[in-house]
């Protein structure tokens, strides 16, 4: 999967598909959420979290 995310504020990045239909989630990295829920609900960070954890040179493990 393809993303480009962009920041939106110091904490906050916005994560738009590319390659799909282009669904937008807002990637918290301080809280470490995103609005897809998958963090929350199974506490494995999501794809989007990930990018953007990568896009800080933050370990996502």
């Amino acid at each position: 999967m393809i993303y480009r995310h962009q920041p939106t504020g110091e904490e906050f990045f916005e994560v738009k598909h590319i390659t799909h239909s282009g669904d937008k989630f807002v990637v918290s990295l301080g809280r470490r959420e995103c609005s897809c829920r998958k963090w929350m609900l199974t506490g494995l960070p999501c794809h989007h979290l990930i990018a953007c954890m990568r896009d800080r040179d933050i370990d996502p493990s």
